[in-house]
């Protein structure tokens, strides 16, 4: 994952030491958008973590999702190290080894939006008044996020998703405790993450099953 900090001079990003499995130490890395310079460096606080994607409140908070320690950390603007913002036993796997939470996305006024790969969650998680988590909510989208991995916010009630494992980019409009999910377009192989523009959408393809041992070739 990627966020910008334009205000901070700052690319944050998700860095990994060598490949995700078996589990290798994972970190929150800050760089400097002017120069390209490291300018810091954020271990992850869980034994076992997949440091997945970031995002960046008003005020410079970073948040980051940990697909293998099942939870959301926090970097508080000016802090030094990451610290636990939003755990509960719903981001627990569904069976073990698997990816839990994943994409993640700020609202611009107080509220985060991120879903959780194996089930296909959606949980919306304010942000209180004194900067703690809010208990999250679940948020049922029909039809069903299949595998959603990056997550996008695109405007007043609505995300952008992708669909990791059946290569599907979506959007998911939110209303009344629930949200509709539209797809877009079909036919990425496994999609991890968009950057949205004035006139649509950038979708990466991981294709990483190819680096996993999946027969065929990866395509530019």
């Amino acid at each position: 994952g990627l966020e910008v900090d334009e205000a901070h001079d700052t690319l944050w990003a998700c860095t990994y030491d060598d490949l995700l499995l078996p589990a290798q130490a994972s970190y929150l890395n800050g760089y400097a958008l002017s120069t390209g310079a490291l300018k810091a460096s954020h271990a992850m606080p869980s034994e076992v973590s997949f440091c997945n994607d970031v995002a960046v409140d008003a005020a410079g908070n970073v948040y980051v999702t940990d697909s293998f320690g099942n939870a959301v950390f926090r970097l508080a603007v000016g802090g030094t190290a990451l610290d636990t913002w939003s755990s509960d036993a719903a981001y627990e796997p569904s069976e073990p080894g698997l990816i839990t939470l994943n994409g993640i996305a700020y609202d611009g006024a107080n509220r985060l939006y991120v879903v959780k790969s194996d089930t296909g969650a959606l949980f919306s998680i304010d942000i209180q008044p004194d900067g703690s988590a809010a208990a999250p909510v679940t948020i049922p989208v029909t039809p069903a996020l299949e595998t959603p991995d990056g997550v996008e916010w695109v405007d007043s009630g609505r995300l952008f998703v992708v669909e990791n494992t059946v290569g599907r980019a979506s959007l998911v409009t939110l209303g009344e405790g629930a949200g509709a999910k539209e797809v877009l377009a079909n036919g990425f192989v496994e999609p991890t993450a968009a950057a949205l523009t004035k006139d649509g959408a950038w979708v990466l393809e991981s294709q990483m099953g190819f680096l996993f041992g999946t027969p065929g070739t990866p395509a530019l």
